[in-house]
């Protein structure tokens, strides 16, 4: 089965029963080795994040939320969601439910409510007030929150990417030649007199509205060029789609972009190029609304299954990495995190149930297991029996 990523397209494995037990006993025989299924590593981030920034992100079957020391982790929903994304003012999340619908909901997952029956790729205005997002048409769209004010705003958006004015008036888009402007509330278009490089797309406004940064379609150079047309400047080699990169600092000192399987900045004078991961395994790196953090997802081995990612945080100059997720082989593969103010409180231990099989077909006994559900996993409490019955 294929499922789209921020990366792409990629094989969602079929797992038969007997797999998850094999990935169950996995669990068990390495918990004394590998420690809690979160482990927060907070010692290597400066304690002032602790208690005020929070994360979201995709896992195979759900969307999470996790404080960035990596207590709290939770689960919001429980079907294969993904492309979280906080809203300016933290106090809800947009997503794409599969197949292809946009949604929102709270800040806690309650309150889902469907916006688009066909929709991908949801970003918020600035103000929080308007949720943009594309179709496999090519076409763009603008709907409230709650679901009022549902428009289509362009038809030819072919180029992937769009990105919000500071003002949140305006959405810029790339036809694959040339960048459009929309205005949100009139629907009035300008296109950009300048074609900025062959095949642009991927567009990022800066904070104060002066520049939009892009990446070309050629050769995945990023550039920089003015927010009214102009002139383009090259500013480094980039890499293809990676989250929402290229992306400004919320200074707008500083621009976030991929290259190689790593993350770097550079000043969008072209000077200060900086490597910040060298992990060569690094995506969908992400700034916190301060621009104090970067979260971003690494890839890690699944034992003998297959890879996943867990996510991980940084400061801005690369420094104190620590994962927010470390999972046990488990089938969660977490993606596209983002990060926002505020805290996700921790829940108590509580007894969840496994699974149960009819006894003609019970291979092991796991009707109970001690979890929490800041992680939604857990062992057995009851030992396997000492055979089997066919």
């Amino acid at each position: 089965m294929k499922v789209k990523t921020r990366q792409g397209w990629r094989d969602r494995p079929q797992r038969s029963m007997l797999a998850r037990f094999a990935l169950l006993a996995a669990v068990v025989a390495t918990l004394a080795v590998a420690g809690p299924v979160v482990k927060g590593s907070s010692r290597s981030l400066s304690a002032d994040v602790r208690g005020r920034t929070k994360v979201v992100f995709f896992g195979d079957s759900g969307i999470y939320v996790a404080n960035v020391d990596g207590t709290g982790l939770r689960r919001l929903t429980r079907r294969p969601d993904q492309d979280p994304v906080w809203s300016p003012d933290g106090s809800r999340i947009a997503f794409e439910r599969c197949c292809y619908s946009v949604w929102a909901m709270k800040a806690d997952g309650s309150s889902p409510r469907r916006l688009s029956r066909n929709g991908t790729d949801p970003a918020w205005s600035p103000d929080s007030s308007w949720i943009a997002f594309a179709d496999l048409a090519a076409h763009l769209y603008v709907v409230r929150p709650d679901g009022r004010g549902l428009r289509e705003v362009a038809h030819d958006a072919k180029a992937f990417g769009f990105a919000w004015s500071p003002d949140s008036t305006t959405l810029v888009y790339s036809d694959g030649d040339r960048f459009h402007l929309v205005d949100v509330r009139s629907g009035s278009r300008s296109t950009l007199p300048t074609a900025p490089a062959q095949g642009p797309w991927r567009p990022a406004w800066s904070p104060d509205g002066a520049r939009i940064a892009f990446l070309s379609g050629d050769d995945n150079f990023l550039y920089v060029m003015p927010a009214a047309g102009g002139a383009a400047r090259k500013l480094a080699k980039g890499e293809g789609v990676s989250g929402d990169t290229p992306a400004w600092s919320p200074d707008g000192s500083s621009i976030l972009f991929m290259n190689n399987g790593d993350f770097r900045v550079i000043h969008p004078d072209g000077t200060g190029e900086t490597q910040l991961s060298r992990t060569k395994d690094a995506g969908t790196p992400a700034w916190s609304p301060d621009g104090a953090l970067i979260s971003y997802q690494r890839e890690r081995t699944r034992g003998l299954f297959e890879p996943g990612h867990d996510i991980w945080v940084a400061r801005a100059d690369g420094s104190g990495a620590a994962p927010v997720t470390r999972a046990f082989p488990d089938g969660i593969d977490y993606q596209g995190p983002q990060i926002a103010n505020g805290t996700v409180a921790a829940r108590p231990l509580a007894r969840l149930a496994l699974v149960s099989l009819p006894p003609s077909r019970r291979l092991i006994s796991l009707h109970t297991v001690l979890a929490s559900p800041q992680t939604g996993l857990g062992l057995p409490l009851t030992p396997a029996p000492s055979s089997t019955r066919a």
